[in-house]
């Protein structure tokens, strides 16, 4: 099963195994949620809760016996499937609203400034407010605006 995490390059908690891509970890011991296993969460929000300090977000599969929670699961297996620096996120994220942007709304003038998010660049705001469709402009910015919370960029 697929889900997502936030992970430095070793395990924590006085693990200290490395994390290789492609390589399952698994741990001695039953599974219990914020105790002990191997953490994933199945929505990308849920695990932005648990994000600071981490170098790489983690797409992962999980595995063994699995205790779910509300917002996260406890594995007896987990191996990373692919990761992301999360330094690389802001920019990624910040592109793809904007192209995003550019599809609904035909602004086809607007360029991604890698250094603004889209609620901060003129002309993004300018495209969002010049919509016709001015509840679905509000949406897409509140989407915008909650992707950004979560991941705790500025908005």
């Amino acid at each position: 099963m697929n889900m997502f995490h936030y992970e430095n390059d070793t395990l924590g908690y006085d693990d200290g195994r490395k994390i290789v891509v492609g390589k399952w970890l698994e741990v001695n011991c039953e599974p219990e949620l914020c105790k002990a296993g191997l953490h994933a969460s199945e929505r990308l929000v849920d695990a932005t809760t648990y994000s600071e300090q981490f170098a790489y977000l983690a797409l992962v599969e999980v595995g063994g016996t699995i205790v779910r929670g509300d917002d996260k699961v406890a594995a007896k297996r987990r191996r990373t499937i692919a990761r992301i620096p999360t330094a690389e996120l802001y920019p990624r994220l910040t592109r793809l609203a904007c192209t995003l942007m550019r599809v609904v709304y035909g602004g086809n003038e607007l360029i991604a400034k890698e250094d603004m998010t889209p609620c901060q660049d003129p002309e993004a705001r300018a495209l969002i407010l010049r919509s016709t469709k001015e509840t679905r402009a509000r949406d897409v910015e509140e989407a915008y605006r909650t992707v950004a919370r979560a991941l705790g960029l500025p908005c």
